[in-house]
Order: C-alpha cells, then structure tokens, then sequence
C-alpha cells in the first residue's frame, strides 16, 4: 500500500525497525529527525516492523518529545486501531475519526489550524488492521494540511509495486 500511495503522488516514507529497538528508543536524534525533518517534510511517515519491536513505543515518544517541545497537546490525536474492533462496520473510520476529531477537539477545519499554525499531528497506530486504510489515508492527506505518522506490521503495510513507477523511493530505517 505504501508503494501504491506513492506511486499516485502522495509523498510517502517508511522506516523499518529491525531487532535493535532500543536505537530508537530514547534516541534524542531520532526524535529531533523525526519532528523537524520527517513530519515538516512529509505528510505521511510509515513506521513498520515486527510485532514486539517497539512501534508503539517509539510513536508513544515522538508525541512524548512533541509535546516536550512546546507543541499544543489538541494539536495531537492518536488511534490504537487493534483495540477498536467496532472500527471494522465504520466504512471509512480514519476519515471519520479525524472530522470527528477536527470539529471536537481542535474545534475548527484542518485548513484553518493550518493557517492559525497549528497544524494536526495524527498518529494512526497498527492501521493495517482496517481494511481499505490507504485510499482513507491518501484522502485526507490529499484534501486537508495535516501530518499523519502511521505503524504497522510489513507484510500488510508494503505489497509488491505497482506497474507505475513511484515518485519517490523509500528510504529504510534501520537499526
């Protein structure tokens, strides 16, 4: 799916966490990466590995640094998609959750937190587990200014490439 985001023009990088979690964790250069180069740069970053790598954690500590660093926690909204198995009857739940949370949370359009300098930080947590993510990701990343950093397992995330070329090869990380 990554590769099919890419391949239709949304700027896409993935990292691959291998067997060394801990050259994540608690990392103060990944962090400062990951908040000035990764999300300023991009609108959606994909951090993948196997299961019990560290995924969530390391997602738990961008927003940890996020907020550390002065950010607005309401600019912050985060979906642990593998504890909402009722997520699976909503037809499009990443869209839904974020207008949901745009209206009551950030209390106005992402177009507008945008020009207020407040941009949205979605952290969409194990988002393979809904079917049909990536048109929902591509979506709202095509239609509405917010960074979005999504986790997952590789196999479900990355499917073979397309017939088209991608715009932008993906760059690993790796431990």
């Amino acid at each position: 799916m990554i590769l099919k985001l890419q391949s239709e023009g949304v700027p896409v990088d993935r990292y691959q966490m291998n067997s060394h979690p801990q050259a994540f964790l608690n990392n103060a250069e990944v962090m400062r990466l990951v908040r000035e180069k990764q999300m300023a740069a991009l609108p959606i970053t994909v951090v993948r590995g196997p299961r019990q790598i560290g995924k969530t954690t390391l997602l738990n500590q961008i927003i940890d640094d996020l907020l550390t660093q002065g950010v607005a926690p309401k600019r912050i909204f985060r979906v642990q998609f593998d504890e909402l198995p009722e997520l699976e009857k909503v037809a499009q739940p990443i869209l839904d959750l974020a207008w949901w949370y745009g209206d009551n949370i950030l209390g106005k359009s992402f177009h507008q937190a945008a020009k207020d300098g407040e941009q949205a930080l979605l952290f969409l947590n194990e988002v393979q587990n809904l079917p049909a993510w990536a048109p929902q990701l591509k979506n709202l990343v095509d239609q509405h200014p917010v960074r979005v950093v999504v986790t997952g397992s590789p196999t479900t995330l990355v499917k073979q490439p397309s017939t088209s070329a991608t715009r932008r090869a993906p760059r690993p990380w790796t431990a």
